[in-house]
């Protein structure tokens, strides 16, 4: 080889090495100075290229993976969170075998596993997998201490490995501590199942990631610190603005375990509570006893699903009751208490704990109480009492909780002792109130026990004798329809009555003192008496009496009472006795009415006071239902067994849809109250406008009432209610609900029961009202955020597939639809289609795929969709326009609007609820405005999936041709046909993405095809090396000389495709090789797929083919001509020769090696003579 020569190919390898061709291989003459030398140097050229290249890829990548870490844990403040996104990333973009993060307890300088990749990661973190940092057999408590990064490259040969078994495949390791300044927060393990993986670039990077991620979780840790705080420091503000509003301490006590169960993680609630009390003078004398102030248990608490179980059944209580004194001694570990008075005890398990005996537990083992805490009520130095707290179940109390309940303490502390304070001056004014009553009765002889002693000196003293005082109330008409009871004289003891109220009618010969007023009526004997019945003899046996005087009692022009004189056994009263009871009949009378219209008075008072207190607490009153425990307790009618108060849902028109139980009230024998929150609606219930009442109604027989409607009368009978008494609420002149009370007994309701409730009528539809607006408010408020966080949402969403059930499940979640589902217009269908639903039978709503035709003139999707207005359907029962769906039966109202920008409808929005007239004008321009949202989002999903596409198909047509331009050049380096055949096929097969690909040329009688080259040998070229033209598709492609495309050969009947379908072959295409407008061969592509190939695949393969065509008939020309030039070449040399040569044998000689075949046997020459003619 020359040496331009050898300097050109030098210089060609220099140029292919340039342009980044690593499969170029420079190949010089042996004989050439250096030439092995040369070579072997462009080779370690390649070679370091090749690698400088892989390692600057690699390099961006690990960067761009700690920026893409940085810039995603920057906007993460949850720690675990955070956390496991950095796990995840540096696992998944670096190719570690296991990456996890230890945190750093400095307290007790252990690193506890917070996060770990893939499910590994996740059962090390359940198993609470800890390291001590003092720990030597570990490298991860090496990088804590040293607070430098640790890198083994084969921890089999490190003795300082911690083996995890759920990690048998880790060979190299790598700990990068986590620090901010001097601060450990944690380490970065980080494994691989290479040996000797981890490079200095490596650690350098993983470090700068730790340190990123440490950053990040201080600030992490800040502000989950901060939210902490804020959330502690809310509720200790809620929990004492309760504490301080506490009418009393039994529900200053309901209040603390109600505060309890907001911060304690055990239960709902303590298993028990006490308060203890030392009472108000303990500074002057030592402390030897205290008393139970209020108690709670969870036997006070019975659930309202259970109506027929009381508290105590099956339930162990506390020997103690509110008011019993006990010995201070008896408290538990009250010792402890007293020595450090400044800070609450707790106790994990008094099981347990030896400072708890059995002596002084009080009851608390018997009812199960485990854990306990104990309350100092301290005031300055002064001991106002204990609080007692237990659950049952044994409990570490945190940091935090110790913290609440020192607030606890010294804010029920403050709390307890003011109401103390006014227990004692509540006390203190009863006692002065019982001095000025005594007082009066002594100046004035108008109290009944005072006149019975009176009235017992005007007959001779009888020891037997039993003197009763009734006081009869009469109707409006002024007859009697009831007797009271008000006081006795028996044994020449005066007590008062019991004030038992029985009918006048039960009262024997009623019709002797009723026809003669203030005169006495006497049987000396009852059993001889004429006027004596059966009944009146009863009375003797059950009372003990056979004697008996009866004073009717006639003042002011109405009947005021009965005084009566009784005996055990018969009597006769002399005429003084009968005179003396005859002068004292009127003056009795005139008395007792006078004390009588005092007592009016005072009741009048006593109702004002109750009206005022009542309005008072109503005004305080935090919710409805302390409103009606309000009524309840300061209202209180003897038979009333429930109060419920019920409030009004109105629709859109203002017709009432719906009644709702708000709050309610019962006793302990009478039914259960009705559970707050259940709602009244049609067609299940009827609540409609004949709920309005414009006064209140009163029934004192349910049964015999005719206006009931059947439905209420039934429900009435089922609850056993007798009597009920109903007062509408108007606020305006609109009615927002009904207060009822509700008896197991037959009551005739009166006015003095009544009125106070009318009167409190307007401050109760006020409160309602003002309940029904808030709650209107705050659900207006609900939705409204709701809406933003949703428009949030979904204007970050890209994806499609993410989209609609992101948005869908959003709307049904927040506004507990019965069913929500988007319809999405399909052009190519000219159809509504289900895009997404969720709610009630979703699953099969999506399954059934139901499609509206756009043209369809009844559904109300097309409706909504096409004239671009939301329509609302508030009572799909009485209107027409809405379809029945047998997965929706329990619809009741719907809502369909239109998701559209400018005139281009792109779907509807379907939401139905189970309630009728459930939509109103708010929550409707809220669905408009997240309709609005939603079309701008998916009109940005579709413009991005258009683009993203468009990028796509640009990047494919770059790389395909490159890929066609690389083969170029390869096809055009080979001079030999077999060669550039054989690349053609295996580059084909690379290129389409082929399973198989091979060259078919036809033969010279063109009835064959000759199988000249494949890239496989277990395809259908190894069953046959030449085919019939005939019924093939190869045969087909070359007689029509275009591609042929099979999606599917399966029942396809060609002899080529059933072979490759048998081969396991299901998609095809044959390109016909055309040379100068005739067809020579195949180029073909197989693939195992069904539908392998597209209309792009086809354009392509079509360019190959005629990239090797060409190629071939190039290299064909180019023999052909090289063949002609060798020959041109011989005969001009021949030609020289002869002209030289004189004689016929060197004229044979020169002759015969002109001939490619061997010397012929015979060479003849001869000459021809020829004449001068």
């Amino acid at each position: 080889m020359k040496f331009e020569d050898t300097f050109r190919e030098i210089l060609k390898a220099m140029r292919q090495l340039a342009e980044g061709n690593d499969n170029y291989t420079l190949e010089l003459d042996s004989e050439v100075p250096f030439a092995k030398e040369i070579c072997q140097q462009f080779a370690h050229a390649q070679t370091w290229q090749k690698q400088s290249e892989e390692l600057f890829i690699q390099r961006a990548t690990e960067l761009t993976t700690v920026m893409q870490a940085s810039k995603v844990i920057s906007t993460i403040m949850q720690p675990d969170e955070l956390l496991q996104k950095v796990v995840d990333l540096t696992k998944s973009n670096f190719g570690f075998y296991h990456v996890d993060i230890y945190v750093f307890d400095e307290e007790r300088e252990m690193l506890t596993l917070r996060v770990g990749s893939g499910e590994v990661g996740k059962q090390m973190v359940a198993q609470d997998w800890e390291i001590s940092l003092s720990q030597e057999q570990s490298l991860v408590a090496k990088a804590a201490r040293t607070c430098q990064a640790v890198a083994v490259q084969d921890v089999r040969q490190s003795s300082e490995y911690l083996p995890v078994k759920q990690l048998p495949d880790t060979l190299s390791e790598a700990i990068i501590p986590m620090t901010v300044g001097d601060a450990l927060l944690g380490v970065l393990d980080i494994q691989s199942n290479h040996v000797g993986y981890f490079t200095e670039d490596m650690i350098r990077i993983q470090t700068a990631l730790a340190s990123q991620v440490a950053i990040a979780l201080q600030h992490a840790y800040q502000y989950e610190q901060t939210q902490l705080a804020l959330t502690e420091t809310e509720t200790f503000y809620n929990i004492a603005f309760e504490l301080n509003t506490a009418t009393s301490l039994d529900k200053g006590l309901h209040i603390i375990a109600s505060s309890i169960s907001s911060i304690h993680p055990l239960a709902q609630s303590p298993s028990c509570a006490i308060i203890f009390t030392f009472g108000m003078n303990i500074d002057a004398e030592p402390i030897k006893k205290c008393k139970v102030s209020a108690i709670m248990t969870t036997s006070d608490k019975v659930s309202v699903d259970a109506p027929h179980v009381k508290a105590s059944i099956d339930a162990p209580t506390l020997p103690l009751e509110v008011g019993q004194r006990i010995k201070l001694a008896d408290l538990p570990l009250i010792d402890v208490l007293l020595e450090h008075h400044d800070s609450p005890i707790f106790i994990l398990d008094i099981n347990q704990d030896t400072r708890f005996t059995r002596a002084s537990d009080l009851g608390l083992i018997d009812i199960g109480t485990k854990a306990m805490v104990l309350l100092p009520l301290v005031l300055g130095s002064r001991w106002v009492g204990v609080t007692l707290i237990g659950w049952q179940n044994p409990h570490l109390f945190t940091e935090r909780e110790q913290r609440f309940y020192d607030f606890l303490a010294t804010q029920s502390a403050v709390v307890i002792d003011s109401q103390l304070r006014f227990q004692l001056i509540q006390e203190r004014a009863i006692y002065l109130e019982k001095l000025l009553a005594i007082q009066s009765a002594l100046s004035d002889v108008h109290d009944e026990t005072e006149m019975l002693a009176i009235i017992s000196m005007a007959l001779t003293f009888d020891i037997d004798m039993r003197i009763i005082l009734f006081y009869i109330r009469t109707d409006n008409d002024g007859t009697p329809i009831e007797l009271q009871r008000m006081a006795v004289w028996e044994q020449g003891i005066v007590q008062s009555g019991d004030n038992i109220e029985s009918s006048y009618q039960t009262f024997p010969i009623i019709d002797l003192w009723l026809e003669e007023p203030n005169q006495i009526v006497f049987f000396q004997n009852i059993h001889d008496d004429p006027c004596s019945l059966e009944a009146f003899f009863e009375l003797g046996k059950k009372m003990n009496f056979e004697a008996l005087a009866i004073l009717p009692l006639w003042s002011e022009g109405r009947w005021q009472g009965l005084l009566t004189f009784d005996w055990p056994k018969p009597r006769h009263l002399v005429d003084e006795e009968v005179f003396v009871l005859q002068q004292l009949t009127k003056s009795i009378g005139a008395v007792i009415g006078s004390h009588r219209a005092h007592l009016v008075e005072k009741r009048v008072l006593e109702n004002t006071e109750t009206l005022y207190r009542t309005s008072y607490h109503i005004a305080l009153a935090n919710n409805l239902q302390e409103i009606v425990d309000v009524l309840a307790r300061e209202l209180r009618i003897s038979d009333v067994d429930r109060i419920i108060l019920m409030g009004f849902e109105r629709d859109a028109s203002g017709s009432i849809v719906a009644a709702a139980i708000l709050a309610s009230w019962h006793t302990d024998d009478g039914p259960l109250s009705t559970l707050v929150g259940i709602q009244y609606r049609q067609p299940i219930f009827p609540v409609s406008d004949e709920w309005i009442m414009t006064q209140p109604a009163f029934i004192a027989d349910t049964e015999t009432y005719e206006l009931i409607p059947g439905d209420i009368r039934g429900l009435l009978t089922a609850l056993k209610i007798k009597s009920v008494a109903a007062f509408p609420l108007w606020v305006g002149s609109l009615q927002v609900g009904i207060l009822v009370l509700e008896s197991q007994h037959y009551h005739e309701f009166i006015e003095s029961e009544v009125q106070p409730y009318i009167a409190v009528m307007g401050e109760i539809a006020v409160a309602v009202d003002n309940n029904r607006l808030f709650n209107q408010a705050e659900k207006r408020t609900k939705q409204l955020r709701a809406a933003a966080r949703i428009s949030q949402e979904i204007s970050s969403i890209l994806d499609f597939e993410q989209l609609l059930p992101q948005v869908v499940g959003m709307i049904q979640k927040t506004f507990e639809y019965y069913h929500t589902a988007v319809y999405l217009l399909d052009e190519t269908q000219q159809a509504f289609v289900v895009g997404e639903a969720a709610g009630h039978a979703s699953e099969k709503f999506k399954k059934n795929g139901l499609v509206i035709p756009v043209d369809d003139e009844v559904s109300v999707i097309t409706h909504a969709a096409y004239s671009l207005e939301p329509i609302v359907i508030n009572d799909v029962v009485n209107d027409d326009r809405y379809g029945t769906n047998p997965l929706l039966p329990a619809t009741l109202s719907q809502v369909i609007l239109p998701i559209y920008i400018g005139q281009t409808i792109s779907g509807v929005l379907d939401v139905q609820h189970d309630i009728i007239g459930h939509f109103n004008e708010d929550e409707l321009r809220t669905l408009l405005t997240i309709t609005s949202q939603l079309a701008i989002a998916i009109a940005n999903v579709n413009l991005f999936e258009q683009n993203q596409a468009a990028l796509d198909e640009t990047a494919a047509q770059a790389k395909r041709l490159a890929l066609l331009n690389e083969l170029s050049t390869k096809l055009a380096l080979e001079t030999s046909v077999d060669m550039i055949f054989n690349i053609g096929v295996v580059e084909t097969k690379r290129i389409i993405e082929a399973d198989s690909a091979s060259v078919v040329l036809l033969s010279e009688d063109k009835n064959n095809l000759i199988i000249r080259q494949s890239s496989e040998t277990s395809d259908l070229h190894k069953e046959q090396k030449a085919w019939q033209i005939s019924n093939t598709m190869m045969g087909k492609a070359l007689e029509q000389n275009r591609i042929v495309l099979l999606s599917d050969m399966r029942d396809n009947p060609e002899k080529d495709a059933c072979i490759l379908v048998e081969q396991g072959f299901n998609s095809a295409m044959m390109a016909p090789l055309t040379v100068r407008g005739q067809a020579i061969g195949t180029l073909n592509v197989f693939h195992r797929n069904l539908n392998a190939y597209i209309t792009r695949d086809k354009s392509l393969l079509q360019q190959i083919a005629s990239m090797l065509a060409t190629t071939v008939e190039s290299r064909r020309l180019f023999n052909q001509t090289q063949e002609r030039a060798v020959q041109l070449e011989k005969l001009t040399q021949t030609q020289a020769v002869l002209s030289q040569i004189t004689l016929a044998e060197e004229v044979l000689a020169t002759l015969a090696p002109v001939f490619d075949t061997d010397l012929p046997e015979r060479i003849m020459l001869g000459y021809l003579e020829v004449d001068d003619r």
